[in-house]
């Protein structure tokens, strides 16, 4: 299953533009290109000379972006054993074409699960445990959009499994998980991390137990991208480079859109993090 990116170079440049609160003017100012060259980059008309002036600017890195310009980036990243990604249609007034995932990850050898996040389609979940002989030991949601919730009531009546969600972004009747929090569920062992700026309260799942390092992201980050955080922006940047990027390279990141990828390729791909780059 290929998952398409969740964000195109034009999405890149509108979420840096609105995150640092600048304007076609205040951009060409900056940059010194015309008004109306930076008003249609940021209508996704593409000009990779001005869209490499403009990177600086938004501070994001000019090379990754132009890599996402031409269609050269996708992590193509396959799910390491225990872990179960699932890519849900969620259409939306304006945006049909919406997806979302959600994800299982169990110990290779144990029937424990913890599923996290649910989109609209707990069915298909539901489903996934009982084809595949696994107990549902928890749910967990990485934030409260409508889009990663849609099915979580009918999730928990389904296996009445415990549901988690983050201190600072609670949901009706599930515990709270802080940051830092540590809980366990057969082999699998899950931290708390706190992303939020995308939302309030978004939380990373740490877990160790499953075949490789795994980290669920939500809408932190994307690959070759992140969720759009205006009024947070510089927060969600620092949190995700504390709580995400620091994990090992070779730890697989789950994000809420899109496909799964790495540490070691966002590090490299991902323009909103032009301090990792290697050239």
């Amino acid at each position: 299953m290929t998952i398409a990116l969740e964000d195109a170079w034009e999405d890149v440049v509108g979420k840096a533009a609105k995150g640092l609160g600048k304007d076609a003017r205040a951009l060409a100012g900056e940059t010194g290109l015309p008004e109306e060259k930076v008003a249609a980059l940021l209508r996704a008309e593409l000009d990779e000379y001005a869209l490499r002036k403009l990177a600086p600017a938004l501070n994001v890195d000019a090379d990754s972006l132009i890599e996402l310009a031409r269609g050269n980036y996708h992590p193509g990243v396959e799910p390491p054993e225990g872990l179960l990604v699932f890519d849900f249609a969620y259409p939306v007034p304006g945006y049909a074409e919406m997806r979302v995932n959600a994800y299982i990850v169990h110990a290779p050898g144990e029937t424990h699960a913890v599923i996290f996040d649910c989109g609209g389609q707990p069915d298909k979940l539901a489903t996934a445990l009982k084809d595949r002989g696994l107990s549902p030991a928890a749910l967990f949601l990485t934030h409260t959009h409508q889009d990663h919730v849609a099915g979580i009531d009918e999730l928990v009546r389904t296996t009445g499994a415990p549901l988690y969600a983050p201190k600072s972004e609670p949901y009706p009747d599930a515990s709270t998980v802080a940051d830092g929090e540590k809980l366990s569920f057969g082999a699998l062992k899950i931290s708390a991390r706190e992303t939020g700026g995308h939302s309030p309260g978004g939380t990373t799942y740490v877990i160790e137990g499953a075949a490789a390092p795994i980290a669920i992201v939500g809408d932190a980050l994307f690959a070759g991208a992140m969720g759009g955080a205006p009024g947070a922006w510089e927060q969600a940047l620092e949190r995700n480079r504390k709580n995400i990027l620091s994990l090992p390279d070779e730890t697989v990141l789950c994000p809420g859109h899109g496909p799964i990828t790495t540490v070691a390729k966002e590090k490299q791909h991902n323009p909103f993090f032009p301090e990792f780059k290697q050239r």
